[in-house]
C-alpha cells in the first residue's frame, strides 16, 4: 500500500482484491463536531482532498474560525436538541451534502451505575438518535434526485 498522504488515491486491497478508493474531490461532506481535534483533523483532510464542507458544531466562535481557515460553510447546532437536529438535517440537504461524517459525541466516563438517565438520554440523542436522523434525511433526498 502507498504512503498514508496517498492512500486515498491508491487501490485499496480488499478480501484478496482491489477497487478504487472512495472518491472525495467534489463531493459535499458534513462534519459534526468539527471543532474538537479529531473533528477538525478529519475536516482537513477532506477538505485537502477536494470535498466542500459543512462544518457543524456548538462552539461558535471556534467552528467560525475553522470554516474560515478551511474556507467551509458552517452550521451551528446542539446534537441534543431535536429542533437544532432537524434544522441542521435540512440545512445540509439544501447544500446537497453526500457525505456525512457523525464525529459528534458525547464521551462516557465512569461506571455506567453512575450516570443518571438524564445523562443516558442526552448521549444516546447526541451518539445514536442524531447520526441516524441525518442519514435518513441526506439518504433520502439523494433517492429523489
Amino acid at each position: 500500500m502507498s504512503a498514508p498522504d496517498k492512500g486515498l488515491r491508491s487501490m485499496l486491497p480488499i478480501g484478496g482484491r482491489t477497487r478504487p478508493p472512495f472518491e472525495l474531490a467534489g463531493a459535499t461532506a458534513l462534519v459534526t463536531g468539527a471543532t474538537g481535534g479529531l473533528g477538525r483533523t478529519i475536516a482537513t483532510a477532506l477538505g485537502e482532498r477536494g470535498s466542500q464542507l459543512v462544518l457543524s458544531g456548538r462552539r461558535a466562535v471556534e467552528l467560525g474560525s475553522l470554516a474560515a481557515t478551511l474556507n467551509a460553510r458552517t452550521i451551528l447546532a446542539d446534537l441534543g436538541v431535536a429542533e437544532d437536529v432537524s434544522r441542521l438535517c435540512a440545512e445540509a440537504v439544501g447544500a446537497g451534502v453526500d457525505v456525512l461524517v457523525a464525529n459528534a459525541a458525547l464521551p462516557a466516563s465512569g461506571l455506567l451505575n453512575d450516570l443518571s438517565a438524564d445523562e443516558i438520554d442526552r448521549m444516546l440523542e447526541v451518539n445514536l438518535r442524531a447520526p441516524i436522523m441525518l442519514e435518513i434525511g441526506r439518504a433520502s433526498c439523494r433517492e429523489r434526485v
